[in-house]
């Protein structure tokens, strides 16, 4: 369903990386590899990946970034009612701006169901707005499957999830790529014999490609998206080195 998003995506990038290096221009790899994901994640969920209203990039950006801002109130907790650091004042701010921005897309888009817009093409919010009006029965009792709240809070957590895990790996692909030149030709033999360099590789090449699917695999093993595993809490009270919080790792042995 949103293979040929991905598909015209890319083919963006590779026109752009060519262009460039045809006038001998510097790119800045992280930055083209987190446009070409937001575009990608942004158009799969939402429809379009730029809006006349807002900057959509920006407020996403920003939101991640207070999400792995450092605060000190963390570590020592009665400093959070200061907000020295004023994370609180800007956390409150951008939660007002998100709110505004997921409000005028499922508006748009209700709008575009309502009035039988034509060529549109049905997304991820679509399909939420679907089940909207669904019930379930709870407990002798009707519910709604969904609300406008909860339409607004999965977009929210699929975008940001999706952008920050994906960019992260591609990155840290291309970096161990580079630092293991025999790695590198290894795998760009895989791609010459099995697809050639006449034609772009598709997705249901990838089957094909073993080895490919092995440096991804441990390129998530050395580099997990998800370093930290969820929080869990013991059954009965313990004490570890004079009550030391304990947080294990995807790598910890």
């Amino acid at each position: 369903m949103f293979a040929p998003i991905r598909k015209d995506e890319l083919d963006v990038l590779v026109k752009s990386l060519k262009k460039a290096a045809l006038v001998g221009e510097a790119v800045n790899v992280s930055h083209v590899v987190q446009t070409l994901i937001e575009d990608i994640v942004f158009k799969m969920i939402l429809g379009r990946s730029k809006y006349q209203q807002f900057d959509l990039k920006m407020i996403v950006r920003q939101t991640m970034i207070l999400f792995g801002a450092f605060n000190l109130a963390d570590y020592v907790t009665w400093m959070g009612y200061f907000d020295l650091q004023g994370i609180t004042r800007a956390c409150k701010k951008t939660s007002k701006e998100l709110d505004k921005l997921l409000e005028v897309i499922v508006t748009d888009h209700e709008q575009a169901i309502n009035v039988d817009t034509p060529h549109h093409e049905q997304d991820f919010v679509d399909t939420l707005l679907s089940t909207m009006h669904q019930t379930v029965d709870l407990e002798n009792e009707q519910n709604n499957v969904i609300n406008r709240t909860d339409i607004k809070a999965v977009l929210l957590d699929l975008t940001l999830a999706g952008i920050d895990t994906s960019t992260s790996v591609v990155e840290w692909a291309l970096s161990e790529l580079l630092r293991n030149s025999r790695v590198m030709k290894n795998l760009q033999d895989e791609i010459q014999n099995e697809i050639g360099c006449m034609r772009m590789i598709e997705e249901k090449d990838l089957k094909k490609l073993s080895y490919l699917d092995m440096v991804v695999d441990e390129i998530l093993r050395l580099y997990p998206v998800g370093p930290l595993l969820v929080p869990r809490e013991c059954r009965e009270n313990i004490t570890i080195d004079g009550s030391t919080r304990l947080i294990l790792g995807l790598l910890g042995y």
